[in-house]
């Protein structure tokens, strides 16, 4: 393996828990009567546990027990069923918003809470509660509580200044956090209760699990690693490529391969540190590549529930549901069973085969035998894939535990619990495993290799999904090594899944994620060392890469969602039911973004911009660049252009929400023009590439910051068949008063300065076009400031607003007296405004 230097940039910050004062003790504060909610819950939306009444996507990960968090002993009491009222809750929808613990002594300085807010992730400084000390008195202090500052979203994987991380741990679906803060007591006086109360703000909810009183502890949150310290035993690059297969012909056999929370980032990692270069990894070196968006229901972001389900049936359905389709909790209780395609080809006679390193009851393995409301039921599920009938069932080696009640023997499957035993069954026995599949990172591979030698053995093929669920692990703790462990093991079971195609000539192989975790980058510093960087602890919206090989791969180019692999596998398998054609399945199939670029332009990079893909490129000696939506895209395919600075204040302008919507994203530098007629003719020709070649929509939705005013405006005067809609944000409209005394502000305009040097009457200046914007019939939305010294509001705005007026316009404006020419857009969470004036036809 060639030596790469990797360095690790966290999200999370790295500390080290100290110990409580010797001289003054801390003493565990009891809720007694106060808790009013369970730590467990077992099924979701059933309103009779649960911090969220979320089922199985809850704490039963919490210890029980007095235990040290950061160097303050906490008491967390036991929990044996959702009847038992063990911690606090307060906020949630229907629950209490009040809570008082007495205090039995009331003497310390500080008073320690372990807690956290839920529905807060994106949500900043909201005042969520108050805490108020009780002193015998008869005064009292109250202290607010901050999201951002006191306590952060159970959710969240960072520490913020009166709140550290001081436990974490994976629920078997996410990763979860509690946080230590503290908050002071007047030391003079006795303490005597304690009151929290939530104020509701922003829908959150608060949850305090435990609380201390007593001395000084100097707080400080866990630790985690800094860098890739293993090595890897991966597959070794290709030396040539793999033999071409024909298009518009249909497989024998399937396999699919899912890398579980193993997005592009991870990927791209493990090849760079493993092989010391990028696309050398096996899988990335199949011929056919694409991207496949992973949101759930309402777009969402996914678990592994939703998107097994997806994957397996086609239909998208609520976070936590396991083949069951429903849109919101009160469908949830009446939903019903959706069939996978795995059940309908193994009704059809194909060999069916699940092949996992989680257990055999884990969400995604269970998308294709299972249906449950809540992922969490192990035990039903363990029951419906007793009955499944499929002929390989084989888990990791905890799966033994929770099929201890069905006798899987009786239903036919010979039951082994080692790959050597694997191994020596009879080639026609059907095999139910729970073997342990770490050790060597080749042994899964090894694994699979001999899953595959059985299903093929029947007589009218098969199909199998074989599931790695190590790479989610990885990134949901911010670990490296298992990060890069998990993918290198993904590698191994796409190596033995290829060279099986290879040598067969008529299986079709697909290598994918059910969903991204850890919003993983990789990027190369100066220094030359490779770096990566997680900048969260849980699943996100980003698209995952899909990488296809053998008969019918073609279909799985582009960008396509989740739900399309079971639509397209049910037409390559002729499954019952299934479309005639892909096209009828799932809409037109059209190439990958890059792929039609690069067919007359240079790409000049790729990246992930905000969690989207990105390609750039060179556009007639200009760069530009497109980003894709994270899921599939919109109807009619929508798209923004941001004119100039796209790069300024991006999560204050609705693009990224546009962009969670189906919508593109793209920018041109043009800025060196300053949007004069050569400038306007560039733009032109780039939205005629967007619209012939990628099959944009006709007519652009126009973003126009500053300059971006300039140039939009002047662009759909010239256009005006080209623009649908401008959201102008302090334009920069009219050079009076904005080119002096530096004309180079205003580059080759200088040379023509009108002989009168009044810019405003010069019919070339935007100010100047409102008129035929208003006639045109072109939508504007106008965001300025009243304190803009930049580009004056009397110069710009309000006279382009008067003459838009005058020509029968009715603009939208969004007038802030105090604002400055900064910041540009509104608050991330308030963008409401921006991004329904694009969606309203």
């Amino acid at each position: 393996m060639k030596k790469v230097i990797v360095s690790v940039i966290l999200a999370v910050f790295a500390a080290i828990p100290t110990a409580a004062d010797s001289k003054t003790s801390v003493h565990v504060l009891p809720f007694g009567a106060a808790a009013n909610a369970s730590r467990l819950d077992r099924e979701a939306a059933d309103g009779k546990g649960g911090w969220l009444d979320m089922g199985g996507n809850d704490l039963h990960v919490l210890p029980a027990g007095k235990i040290n968090f950061c160097g303050v002993p906490f008491m967390i009491p036991a929990n044996r069923d959702e009847t038992d009222k063990t911690c606090i809750v307060l906020g949630r929808k229907g629950g209490p918003a009040r809570a008082t613990v007495d205090v039995p002594d009331g003497s310390g300085a500080f008073l320690y809470l372990l807690h956290a807010s839920a529905d807060s992730a994106q949500t900043k400084h909201l005042k969520i509660g108050i805490v108020r000390m009780h002193y015998a008195d008869g005064s009292k202090v109250a202290k607010s509580v901050r999201t951002k500052r006191d306590v952060l979203d159970w959710t969240l994987g960072s520490n913020c200044g009166n709140a550290v991380r001081a436990w974490t741990k994976y629920n078997d679906n996410m990763q979860v956090s509690l946080f230590a803060s503290k908050f002071p007591i007047d030391p003079a006086k006795k303490l005597v209760r304690v009151e929290f109360e939530s104020t509701g703000e922003g829908g959150c909810s608060w949850m305090i699990l435990a609380a201390a009183r007593g001395a000084d502890c100097k707080l400080k949150g866990i630790v985690a690693p800094v860098s890739v310290s293993k090595k890897f035993s991966a597959p070794s690059p290709l030396a040539k490529p793999l033999p071409a297969t024909s298009a518009g012909q249909k497989p024998r056999n399937v396999i699919l391969i899912i890398g579980d929370g193993m997005g592009e980032g991870s990927v791209d990692f493990t090849s760079q540190y493993c092989h010391g270069r990028p696309n050398t990894l096996r899988m990335q070196q199949v011929p056919v590549a694409g991207h496949c968006a992973t949101v759930s229901v309402l777009g969402k972001t996914t678990d592994s529930a939703a998107s097994a389900t997806a994957i397996a049936t086609g239909a998208k359905t609520m976070n936590g549901m396991v083949g069951m389709r429903a849109r919101s909790d009160e469908e949830r209780k009446t939903a019903t069973a959706l069939v996978p395609f795995s059940q309908r080809a193994h009704e059809k006679g194909l060999a069916v085969g699940l092949f996992t390193n989680d257990k055999l009851t884990g969400a995604t393995p269970a998308g294709f035998y299972g249906h449950v409301r809540g992922r969490g039921e192990s035990a039903k599920l363990a029951e419906q894939a007793s009955s499944c009938g499929y002929e390989i069932l084989i888990g990791s080696s905890a799966t033994a535990e929770i099929f201890k009640h069905v006798d899987m023997a009786a239903h036919g499957y010979s039951v082994v619990q080692t790959f050597d035993e694997f191994k020596a069954l009879p080639k026609n026995a059907k095999v139910f495993g729970s073997i342990n599949f770490y050790g060597t990172e080749d042994l899964i591979g090894a694994g699979v290799k001999e899953t595959i030698a059985r299903l093929a053995a029947h007589p009218k093929g098969f199909f199998l999904m074989a599931e790695c669920a190590t790479p989610d692990g990885g990134n949901h703790g911010n670990r490296p090594d298992v990060t890069v462990q998990g993918v290198v093991m993904t590698d191994w079971m796409a190596a033995a899944a290829l060279d099986f195609a290879v040598a067969r000539g008529d299986t079709l192989v697909i290598i994918t994620a059910d969903h991204e975790t850890g919003r993983v980058r990789t990027v190369t510093g100066k220094d030359g060392r490779v770096q990566i960087s997680y900048s969260s602890t849980n699943h996100t919206e980003e698209p995952v890469a899909l990488y296809a090989y053998g008969p019918g791969a073609e279909l799985f180019a582009g960008t396509i969602d989740n739900t399309d692999i079971a639509k397209k596998l049910s037409m390559l398998l002729d499954l019952p039911g299934a479309p005639a054609s892909a096209s009828a399945a799932v809409g037109e199939v059209k190439p990958s973004v890059r792929s039609t670029i690069e067919k007359d332009h240079k790409i000049v990079g790729e990246d992930v911009w905000y969690g989207f893909k990105r390609t750039k490129f060179d556009f007639n000696g200009r760069v530009g660049w497109i980003v894709e939506p994270s899921v599939k895209p919109a109807e009619g395919r929508p798209w923004t252009w941001t004119m100039q600075w796209a790069e300024a204040y991006v999560d204050r302008t609705g693009v990224l929400d546009l962009l969670r919507k189906g919508y593109h994203h793209v920018t041109l530098d043009l800025f060196a023009t300053r949007m004069d007629d050569t400038g306007v003719s560039a733009a032109a020709e780039f939205q005629k590439f967007l619209v012939t070649e990628l099959g944009f929509a006709p007519k652009a939705n126009l973003v126009g910051m500053s300059w971006g005013g300039f140039f939009s405006t002047r662009y759909a005067a010239a256009h005006p068949e080209n623009v649908r809609k401008i959201y102008y944000d302090a334009p920069l409209l009219n050079f009076q008063k904005f080119g002096h005394p530096d004309p180079k502000r205003i580059a080759g305009w200088a040379a023509s300065v009108p002989a009168d040097g009044k810019w405003e009457n010069d019919p070339r200046m935007p100010v100047n076009m409102a008129e035929k914007i208003a006639q045109a019939g072109i939508p504007v939305l106008i965001l300025y400031g009243g304190q803009d010294q930049t580009v004056p509001p009397a110069q710009n705005c309000e006279l382009f607003i008067t003459r838009y007026k005058a020509a029968g316009g009715h603009p939208i404006v969004n007038y802030r007296s105090l604002f400055g020419h900064h910041p540009h857009g509104l608050d991330p969470n308030k963008t409401a405004q921006i991004v329904n004036f694009f969606l309203v036809p």
